[in-house]
C-alpha cells in the first residue's frame, strides 16, 4: 500500500510530486510567509489557486509557477531626458 493516500506515492518520492502542501509552499518562500498567510490568501481568494481534498489543501506546482510568473516584475531602466 502506498504512503500517501492522495497520490498513491510513496514518501519518498514525495519531493518529486507535482503537489504542495502549505507547509511545503512557506518552505519555498524561505518561510516569508506564514501558514496563515496562504489561509488569509484563500480567503480572500488572493494566493495561488489550491486544491482541497476533505479538509486538507494542496497546491499544484504547475499553479504555483503559473501564479508566480503572473508577478513578476521585470527590471525597468530609468531614462533620463
Amino acid at each position: 500500500m502506498a504512503d500517501n493516500w492522495i497520490t498513491g506515492a510513496s514518501n519518498d518520492d514525495l519531493d518529486d510530486l507535482p503537489l504542495l502542501t502549505p507547509e511545503q509552499l512557506v518552505s519555498r518562500y524561505n518561510q516569508r510567509i506564514t501558514q496563515k498567510t496562504l489561509r488569509n490568501w484563500r480567503n480572500a481568494q488572493k494566493g495561488p489557486p489550491f486544491v482541497k481534498v476533505g479538509s486538507r489543501v494542496f497546491y499544484r506546482v504547475a499553479d504555483v509557477e503559473k501564479w508566480e510568473a503572473k508577478r513578476t516584475v521585470g527590471v525597468f531602466r530609468y531614462v533620463s531626458r
